[in-house]
Order: structure tokens, then C-alpha cells, then sequence
């Protein structure tokens, strides 16, 4: 049933961010003015965003009216807003809303020389992209919206075109993420071969059929699919861009990618395997695959990113490892959901409760590393130290940050990893492969705790590195509040994990069917401040973050008793390094030299590939490249042209005259040969 209220709040979000766009493009202010108008748009549409996810978790799926139709060729623009939807549109507004409060002090600072419409148009455009992706309900349409994400992204990364480094970045994002999308739409032509229409219903039932005579051809789009969504979302192998892409983009964009693109990819590969394929029986196989690509993702992901010494690149490899957690939870849950209905619900949750939280925290992170940016103009690890004293807060949200991606109780990280393991050794009983894949992951969280030690020692502790002194204090306060309101989030979804999981489950309920999914309390339990697991057979695992922060806070008190009662005076003495004499410099220890050991036995764990040079390829090349065989040649023609020219300009009225002389003498002549013709 149409429903109006949904409509109308859909068409305020998509019009405040499309007129935002058109008016921002248009606007040649300063950056200050056009970040604070991007803030207006973006907050309106957050605001009829939220209102309306939270209409859909209250009272149920909004389906909208087509606005358009091509009847030529079976095609909608018609919305289905369920409470998958919903999370997103939660979600991904808030963080983009965040990233460009943030953006308002920041490219006004760093890229003050550059236009900032290359930047915020964009930014709205990216969020509208994705907006339509996680409402639309018709394929064709969808994979327009798709693309528009991803040129706005491209845009986005593609910001600094004078430098070489990041415009071949920006290429090499461009050329992989239309190759994935090359495979969805080879997919969707298919699908609509069989089924003569773009709608997501059709296209299930025309799945179905297929199925069962035709299951190779069922695979084989499957495959195509999970290439075009996985690759997006960042899984390795297909995440190469990932580590190139985000530093090549300013700090907000890349925090605004953390928050939306990468979560888009998950959105997508859950969208189509429960729309498309749930009824070709076929999820149990690929459901498998999925897991062991993410547990792969983990494991390399997350010991590449221990040994990078740039703090985007970290950040960046880091994501390719926690979107392997997704995958490993999304994958079991598909594995067991024609076999065991209540692991399958618990884990599809788990995998997408750690979409929400690395949405929080991987923004928060990029924020925290962009304002030391902002402080002091480096990212080199090994170049920085000291910047706690002089940036408390940043330094505070960037432990909360790092605490919950470690998987540090009782942030949030902690709760969602915990529900992924206890999935993956539940699914082990029956299938030992994933009890294996489960403690790769437990490993693997260790590693990521080192990664982030060093992260937040090399930036924030320690004696001031040389560009510490260029900081002249906390960030400003449009660049502070995103970091504690993200901060605070994180805290929230870790000692209050009931609140995440009701909405989750909702999201459940509708992409699985409220009678395949048990019953609320038999999953998690009844007692609001904690979560009782339950599989089938009694409490299998028990959480309760109150009782874990009350442990903290005691824990923390006590030792300040302690500290207190000991009567122990505290001074500040210069290091002694053995009666020798050492500037703080040379002595400093450096990130590289973090987990040294451990980096080096690990150091070729992210394969490397060589692309052939093909010689025919670079003759193509050749004749592609116009600069070099048309340009330059006519600049150079035309320079010396002027050139000799300018020469005549000698200053001597004399010399003009002269050649007024020739000029008048030439104009009779053309004029006399005309005649004559």
C-alpha cells in the first residue's frame, strides 16, 4: 500500500540533497560559506531520513508509487523502504552529516587555494547516490544509482588533480569499480532476458524458475553479483583500490567512504542473496565461499595494515580485514539457512550489527587521524609523537575509536565480533571448516589491538616530534563535535547492544519472513541491559557490558586510591640514556620499529601482482595519448609563431609604419587578384 507520508519524506531527502548539489555547484563563495550550506541541505535530509526509517521500524515496509515508468523496457523508479533499509538510511545520513560539519574547518584550512566545488556538490551527490541504492526497488534503476555513487566517489577521490600520485589512484578506482559494475550489469541483462522486467519480484520469481532448469546459469550469476558487490565493499583479493583510493581523497571524504561505500557493497551482497536467490537453494554453497573470503580478508587485511607506517594507508588496510568480519557472519548465516534457521538469523545479525559499528567507529577513526593532519601536515607515523597533551579530546575519541575496532569490552566492537564468533563455533559443531574460520578471526582481533597500540602511541604519546610544535592547540569545534558525537556512539552500541540488535532483528524479520525468524527473546534473552544467546538449546553465551563497566569504573577508581594513598609525588626528569647525550630525535622510538618481528614474518602477506607489459598495448597507448602527438606539437608551432611576432613589436614609430606600409601594399594586392578573378 502506497503510503504517503513515506513518499513525501523521501522526496524532502532527495531534494534537499539534489538542489543542494545544484546550488553548491553554482556557488563560487569560500569554503566556510559552501560547507555550512552543505551542513543545511544534508541536515534536512538527515532529518526526514531518520523520521522515516523510524516509521518503517515502528509500523512496518513502506512501498512508494512509481514516479516513473519506461514501460519499453519493464522499468520503475519505485521505492520499497523495509527495515534493511532502514539501518542504512539511519545510518549512513548520520556520518555523512558528520563528515561535513567536520569538512567546513578542515578544507578550509588544507585546501583553502582549491574551489570547494569539487568537493561539497559531490559529497551530496554521493549521499543522494546511496539513498536511492538502499530505497529503490527496481533493478535498472538501482544500478543507475549505483553508478552516480560511484562517479561521486570518484569525484571525490580524484580531488587533487595536480598531483600525479592521486589522480592514478582516482584512475585506478575508476577503472576497477566499473569493471565490478561491468559484472552487475551483464547480470541484470540476463536476469531480464528471463524475466522480461527490472522489478525485484519479478526477478525473484523469474530466479526461481531458473533454478530448477538452469542452475549453472543461476551460479554463474551469482558469481557476477558477489564480484560487482565485493568488490565495492572492499573483500580481498578484489579490495586493491581500497588502500589507494581512501588516502588519495581528503580526511572527511575518506571518513564519509568508511561510513557509507564499503557498507553499501554489504547492503548489496545481503539485498541480492535474500531478494534474488533465497528461493534457488543455492545460498548454502556460497554461503560457505563467502565465509572463507572473509576470513582471508581478515587475516591479510589486518596483518598488511600492521605493517604500514601511513596513517590513512593503516586505516585503509584495516578496512579490507573488517569487512572480512562482515563476511564471515553474512557468510555463515547464508551457509545455515536452509539447515539451521536460528544460527542463520544470529549470524546474518552478528555480520550486519558490525557493518553499523565500523560505520561509527572507521569514521570516527579517519576523523582522528585527519586532525592530526590538520594539526600538523604529516601522516607518517614515524615523523610524529606528543600530540596527546596538546590535542586532549582527539586523542580521547581516538582511543574510544580504537578500543572498539580492537574488539575491547565493552565498546562497541567487542559486542558484534563476539556475536560473529559465537555464530562461527556454534556452525563449527556442524561444519568444523568454521571453527576454524572463527579463530582465525579471534587471532587475527589481537593483531588488530597491536596495529592500533601503535597507531595511537606514534601519534599521540611520547616527547613532541619536530611537527608537533607546528600545532597550535585542539582542533576547532566544528572538527570536535563529530569526533565525540561518533565517540559517544561507539560507547553506546557497546554497553547497550540490545538497542542495535532490536533494529537488526526487525531488519531480519523482513528480508527472511517473520516466520523464519524465532522469536526476539529466544535469540538474546530477556533481560534488557545484556544479551543471553541462545541457539536452540539453552543459554550458550552470556554478555552483560553493565556489569563489564562497572568492573571498569571500579578497577579504575581503585587504582587512583591507591595512587592517592601511596603518597607518591610525581616529577617530570630528562630521560637518561646512559650518560650519553641524545637530542629526543635521535632516540625516539619509531613506528616502523613497532612489531618489528612479527611485520617482517608476515611482510609478503599481501600478494603483489606484475601486469605484463604487452607491446601492442603500448602502441595503443601512443595513439591515446593526444599530448604527445597533437598538442604539444601545435603549442609548439603556435609559440614560435608569437614569438616572432611579438619581435615586431620593437617600440620605433618607424618600424610600424613600415609595416602598415607592407600590410596596406598585400591588401591591394589580394584585392587587385580578386577583381581580376
Amino acid at each position: 500500500m502506497m503510503d504517503l507520508v513515506s513518499r513525501n519524506l523521501l522526496f524532502i531527502a532527495s531534494g534537499s540533497l539534489f538542489i543542494g548539489f545544484l546550488v553548491l555547484i553554482a556557488y563560487r563563495g569560500n569554503w566556510r560559506k559552501s560547507g555550512y550550506m552543505a551542513v543545511f541541505f544534508m541536515s534536512v535530509a538527515t532529518l526526514a531520513l531518520w523520521v522515516l526509517a523510524l516509521r518503517c521500524l515502528a509500523s512496518g515496509q513502506k512501498d512508494i508509487q512509481p514516479i516513473l515508468s519506461l514501460n519499453l523496457i519493464g522499468a520503475s523508479l519505485s521505492f520499497h523502504i523495509d527495515s534493511l533499509s532502514a539501518v542504512f538510511l539511519l545510518v549512513v545520513p548520520f556520518v555523512g552529516l558528520l563528515t561535513l560539519l567536520y569538512a567546513v574547518e578542515f578544507m578550509a584550512k588544507v585546501y583553502s587555494e582549491r574551489s570547494p566545488a569539487r568537493y561539497y556538490p559531490f559529497a551530496l551527490l554521493l549521499a543522494l547516490a546511496i539513498v536511492g541504492v538502499v530505497t529503490i526497488s527496481d533493478l535498472f534503476f538501482f544500478f543507475i544509482f549505483w553508478e552516480i555513487m560511484t562517479l561521486a566517489s570518484w569525484a571525490l577521490v580524484w580531488f587533487e588533480r595536480e598531483n600525479e600520485e592521486k589522480v592514478k589512484a582516482a584512475w585506478t578506482y575508476f577503472v576497477v569499480t566499473h569493471v565490478a559494475a561491468a559484472c552487475i550489469l551483464v547480470a541484470m541483462l540476463v536476469i531480464y532476458r528471463e524475466s522480461g522486467s527490472f522489478a525485484f519480484e519479478d526477478i525473484s520469481r523469474a530466479i526461481g524458475v531458473m533454478a530448477e532448469n538452469n542452475r549453472t546459469l543461476v551460479h554463474v550469476l551469482i558469481v557476477l553479483f558477489m564480484l560487482g558487490f565485493a568488490t565495492k565493499a572492499g573483500m580481498f583479493p578484489l579490495g586493491g583500490w581500497l588502500p589507494q583510493a581512501y588516502p588519495a581523497a581528503p580526511s572527511p571524504a575518506s571518513a564519509a567512504f568508511a561510513g557509507s561505500m564499503t557498507k553499501i557493497g554489504i547492503y548489496g551482497i545481503v539485498r541480492a542473496s535474500l531478494e534474488f536467490f533465497n528461493t534457488s537453494g543455492l545460498l548454502t554453497v556460497w554461503g560457505g565461499v563467502i565465509a572463507i573470503f572473509g576470513a582471508i580478508s581478515i587475516f591479510v587485511g589486518t596483518l598488511t595494515a600492521l605493517r604500514e607506517d601511513d596513517s590513512k594507508r593503516i586505516l585503509s588496510f584495516h578496512i579490507i580485514g573488517q569487512i572480512g568480519y562482515m563476511l564471515l557472519g553474512i557468510g555463515t548465516g547464508f551457509y545455515f539457512i536452509q539447515t539451521k534457521s536460528i544460527l542463520a538469523v544470529l549470524a546474518l545479525i552478528a555480520g550486519l550489527y558490525h557493518v553499523v559499528n565500523h560505520a561509527c567507529y572507521k569514521s570516527l577513526l579517519f576523523l582522528n587521524v585527519g586532525a592530526a593532519e590538520y594539526a600538523t601536515g604529516m601522516r607518517d607515523l614515524n615523523k610524529m609523537g606528543g600530540l596527546g597533551t596538546i590535542m586532549p579530546i582527539t586523542m580521547g575519541a581516538a582511543i574510544v575509536a580504537s578500543l572498539s575496532i580492537a574488539g575491547i569490552p565493552p565498546f562497541s566492537g567487542f559486542a558484534s565480533k563476539w556475536l560473529i564468533y559465537q555464530s562461527a563455533f556454534q556452525g563449527g559443531i556442524r561444519m568444523p571448516l568454521f571453527l576454524a574460520l572463527g579463530l582465525i578471526a579471534m587471532f587475527i582481533s589481537i593483531a588488530t589491538l597491536a596495529s592500533f597500540m601503535k597507531l595511537l602511541g606514534a601519534i599521540f604519546l611520547g616527547q613532541p616530534a619536530e611537527c608537533t610544535r607546528r600545532a597550535q592547540g585542539e582542533v576547532p569545534v566544528a572538527m570536535r563535535i563529530p569526533q565525540v558525537a561518533l565517540a559517544a556512539v561507539c560507547v553506546i552500541l557497546g554497553i547497550a547492544p540490545i538497542l542495535p540488535l532490536i533494529v537488526l532483528y526487525r531488519a531480519a524479520q523482513d528480508i527472511l519472513g517473520n516466520n523464519y525468524v524465532p522469536v526476539f527473546a529466544t535469540l538474546f534473552g530477556t533481560n534488557v541491559s545484556g544479551v543471553a544467546l541462545n541457539f536452540g538449546k539453552g543459554v550458550a553465551g552470556l554478555w552483560n557490558p553493565v556489569y563489564a563497566l562497572i568492573a571498569l569504573i571500579f578497577c579504575s577508581l581503585a587504582s587512583l586510591v591507591i595512587l592517592r594513598l601511596g603518597g607518591a609525588k610525581s616529577r617530570s626528569i630528562v630521560n637518561w640514556y646512559g650518560g650519553e647525550e641524545h637530542e629526543p630525535e635521535e632516540v625516539r622510538f619509531r613506528a616502523h620499529g613497532f612489531c618489528l618481528p612479527f611485520k617482517t614474518a608476515f611482510s609478503k602477506v599481501y600478494p603483489s601482482i606484475r601486469i605484463p607489459k604487452i607491446p601492442a598495448l603500448q602502441g595503443f597507448r601512443k595513439v591515446l595519448d593526444l599530448d604527445s602527438w597533437l598538442y604539444s606539437p601545435i603549442l609548439k608551432v603556435g609559440a614560435r609563431f608569437t614569438e616572432r611576432v611579438s619581435r615586431t613589436h620593437s617600440g620605433v614609430p618607424h618600424v610600424y609604419m613600415i609595416w602598415q606600409l607592407i600590410g596596406a601594399v598585400v591588401a591591394f594586392a589580394i584585392l587587385f587578384i580578386l577583381i581580376r578573378s
